[in-house]
């Protein structure tokens, strides 16, 4: 017996946008805004406006815009988001678009396009956006990263102070330390180089007394521009077992970042990582030094073996017992070192012997 196909309730099919009115479809359109269904609203509104004038289904329609804008946004998926952006700008002349584009060109690294804007919204920024914004203006310009003076209106603070902010920079390169303390005081700790100024003053005084600019370096907060460089600036004055317990509570994007900066291969970073975790004791490196054995010349691992061993009391027994990179004299001389370690005088006096 042939199964009868279900009927689709007829409650539930969806009404052509065709067939509803216009204030159907108005009321749909501003219902879907409501539940943020924006990609659905804007065809309420389209259609709408294609039977009539309506600054209401006007409105709506903008709004179903930047609606969908943020969320194109919020996925990362900037490209789109800029094209809609153009397509609501052609089809609603009046709307205000500047600071949803200003952010969507941030988004997408687009800075010179985002500094040449930046003038005709910036009054709509709060102060704090503002600092962060001119500062990293700041910082781009300086780098010489797309954006340059031009960019920007002559009022700018980052124009204004640029020369010498520049100035700065250049005399600390060419280590005018003396000419670099004047240079400093001309850069306003208002302006948008004030960390520039706290960065290359630390760096002078490191020359100097390292407590005092590592002091001036871990002022600079993790969201300025040059943050990361006072970050490289300290970790390279780090000592190892300052540098090993930084490493040991680094996130993984924090750790990827030191071992870029620090420019050490991915394949020997490990090494580092293994020792941050480790309780340093004579055992636990033996057991660094044999599994990354790879990572060191043939010099460099007969040392560490030759400096650790003697602390590794049974484990430097058994593997002397199993590894052929020392001869037997030196071996006796390193049992002999571990007997006495291990308060074992009787059997240091026999490798003694023996050595």
């Amino acid at each position: 017996m042939a199964r009868k196909k279900k009927r689709r309730n007829r409650k539930h099919q969806a009404i052509p946008l065709g067939k509803l009115s216009p204030e159907a479809l108005l009321e749909k359109g501003n219902l879907l805004l409501e539940q943020e269904k924006f990609q659905d609203a804007l065809l309420y509104f389209k259609e709408m406006l294609k039977r009539e004038e309506s600054l209401e289904a006007l409105a709506g329609l903008e709004k179903a815009y930047f609606g969908r804008i943020d969320g194109l946004a919020a996925k990362s998926m900037v490209k789109e988001a800029l094209a809609m952006l153009e397509t609501l700008e052609s089809r609603c002349a009046d709307a205000d678009t500047t600071s949803v584009k200003l952010a969507l060109f941030l988004q997408s690294g687009k800075y010179a396009e985002a500094a040449r804007l930046y003038d005709s919204c910036h009054t709509r920024l709060t102060p704090e956006q503002r600092g962060r914004l001119e500062g990293l203006f700041g910082a781009l310009m300086l780098a010489g990263e797309e954006i340059a003076p031009n960019d920007l209106s002559d009022e700018s603070p980052v124009v204004r102070h640029y020369a010498a902010a520049r100035k700065a920079v250049e005399l600390l390169c060419a280590k005018q330390y003396d000419g670099l303390n004047d240079a400093l005081q001309r850069i306003p700790l208002r302006s948008p180089y004030r960390d520039l100024r706290i960065l290359l003053t630390g760096m002078m005084h490191l020359q100097l007394d390292q407590e005092k600019g590592r002091e001036f370096l871990q002022r600079i907060a993790e969201g300025s521009p040059y943050y990361y460089t006072a970050a490289a600036t300290l970790n390279a004055s780090d000592g190892p077992r300052t540098t090993l317990s930084k490493l040991a509570g680094m996130t993984t994007a924090q750790r990827r970042w030191f071992r870029e900066q620090s420019g050490i291969p991915a394949s020997s970073f490990k090494v580092f990582e293994d020792l941050a975790a480790s309780d340093m004791s004579a055992p636990r490196l033996l057991r660094i030094v044999r599994h990354h054995r790879k990572c060191f010349t043939k010099e460099q691992r007969t040392w560490l073996l030759r400096n650790i061993l003697p602390f590794a009391g049974i484990h430097a027994a058994n593997f002397l017992e199993s590894t052929r990179e020392f001869s037997m004299q030196e071996k006796a001389r390193i049992l002999a070192l571990a007997a006495e370690k291990d308060g074992a005088p009787s059997y240091a006096v026999d490798f003694w012997d023996d050595y």
